[in-house]
């Protein structure tokens, strides 16, 4: 979840650093096994790796055309950023939890059983997948509270959901997620509501068994774009609780006209059922908000809300 694809220098992905910030207004207290922090840094110094080498060869590629640069060393240039580090600088108290010996000695038991988190057919007996789980589970019993934010399966899927509601232990596959679950609203999950909602009491009409508000979470896979007049158009996948079971589907939301909104959805299940022939064309009369600011600003905060789900 803490990984990105370029050094910690250069500043956390928004999604990281609006989660955390959110957090500590309220006291969160974000707790790393171990084992991330170990992970994060194998993951840092192959990109602070990569990073010298282009400098090198940067400077490489001037020298043989006669560009002259001052004399440097990558290393001088490049900041190394500790990741514990770069997470207080958003203003979160930041724990590193070291495992126990129990917590080793259950996650060994579980992957030699093939016990819950993990699937009974399981090829693999992931031991730190594991090893997290395990303290996971201790912080939610000691604290009476805790939320596991990963998107392992193993640490998702229904295979621990009864031992994870026994201690109350909350999971969520992202950062969006998370602060939804936290009563929060993202930037992203916003801005989806905020389309949602133009075309929401049409999409009742049309039979939908939906609720009487437009949710606030449950959008995976966004893709956002604005219209040469402003208007954001939007792409998704969701998962809609209704009275009828969870519905699921595709959608692209997008501006047709000037006065006119056009919602295609695709794939549309109930319950992993087909709902109906499975797609719906709605036609709304109206227009698809339009975020504030310069086109420069909002195509900046379109990129800054779509990269909470990546």
């Amino acid at each position: 979840m803490l990984h990105m694809n370029r050094l910690l220098a250069t500043g956390l992905a928004r999604h990281i650093d609006e989660f955390c910030r959110e957090s500590a207004q309220f006291g969160g207290i974000l707790v790393l096994p171990r084992t991330v922090i170990l992970e994060n840094e194998r993951h840092q110094q192959s990109l602070y790796v990569d990073a010298v080498a282009k400098l090198e060869a940067a400077r490489l590629t001037l020298a043989q055309c006669g560009i002259a640069v001052p004399a440097f060393r990558p290393e001088d240039v490049l900041r190394r950023v500790d990741l514990s580090t770069a997470l207080g600088d958003t203003g979160i108290k930041v724990e590193i939890e070291n495992p126990t010996l129990n917590d080793y000695r259950d996650a060994e038991r579980r992957a030699s059983l093939h016990l819950a988190p993990q699937s009974p057919d399981a090829n693999s007996d992931e031991m730190r997948d594991l090893v997290i789980w395990a303290v996971a589970l201790r912080i939610a019993a000691g604290d009476g509270d805790a939320m596991l934010v990963s998107r392992d399966a193993i640490h998702s899927d229904e295979g621990g959901s009864a031992e994870a509601n026994t201690v109350r232990l909350h999971r969520a596959k992202t950062f969006v997620d998370a602060l939804e679950q936290l009563g929060r609203v993202s930037r992203a999950g916003a801005l989806v509501r905020s389309v949602l909602a133009t075309i929401w009491d049409e999409l009742k009409a049309s039979g939908i068994p939906l609720a009487g508000e437009v949710p606030s979470r449950r959008f995976l896979a966004l893709q956002f774009s604005v219209d040469d007049d402003g208007h954001v158009n939007m792409r998704l996948n969701f998962e809609f609780a209704t009275g009828q079971g969870k519905l699921s589907g595709d959608a692209h939301i997008y501006q047709l006209t000037p006065s006119s909104i056009q919602a295609a959805f695709m794939g549309l299940t109930i319950e992993r059922e087909p709902w109906r022939t499975g797609t719906l064309n709605v036609m709304v009369n109206g227009q698809l908000p339009k975020p504030t600011g310069a086109v420069d600003e909002r195509m900046t905060e379109l990129r800054d809300v779509t990269e909470g789900n990546q």
